[in-house]
């Protein structure tokens, strides 16, 4: 009993410690339960953040692979973000430059934000020749699926073209 007991513990303690990554479901349910969807930029990768708490400032410390994006919101598709700058947590890399739609739960509170773009789909990269005015006058699940819909096609293109240097470099070591 002791030994089942101690295994339940430390796999509790094991499913707590790390990220929990919300698989994709659908379009309509990722909007119906996404607090914040945005268009945003990213500016910068923060290496460094600080809070004040109690009226100190101390070192913000991500865990579990989570880090700081300054980003500068562009467009709010869903929630009540303001446009402009702001820092947000995710596990996925970004570049600063380029677009992004980004998506964050709710009840995400911690490490100085409320944006935690976590789950999976919530850092989808926007081509640079995707036209945000395509956008207007849709709903968010319309706009959603453009959005996914760009992503898609710019990867379908990448991946041929990887394919092709693939091909090229494998007859060119042929022995």
């Amino acid at each position: 009993m002791k030994i089942f007991a101690l295994t339940f513990l430390m796999i509790g303690v094991m499913a707590c410690s790390g990220i929990i990554i919300s698989p994709f479901g659908s379009v309509d349910s990722y909007v119906k339960h996404g607090k914040y969807i945005v268009i945003a930029e990213c500016v910068s990768v923060v290496t460094n953040m600080t809070t004040m708490v109690d009226g100190h400032e101390v070192s913000v410390d991500f865990k579990d692979g989570l880090h700081p994006v300054e980003v500068r919101i562009i467009e709010t598709l869903k929630g009540d973000k303001p446009l402009g700058k702001q820092t947000i947590a995710t596990i996925y890399t970004m570049t600063p430059g380029k677009r992004y739609l980004l998506y964050s739960l709710p009840d995400c509170l911690g490490y100085g934000t409320d944006f935690f773009a976590v789950p999976e789909l919530s850092v989808v990269e926007i081509s640079d020749r995707f036209d945000l005015g395509r956008l207007d006058s849709k709903p968010v699940t319309d706009q959603v699926s453009l959005l996914f819909a760009d992503r898609l096609a710019h990867l379908t293109f990448s991946l041929r073209e990887l394919e092709e240097e693939k091909a090229s470099l494998e007859k060119a070591t042929k022995k």
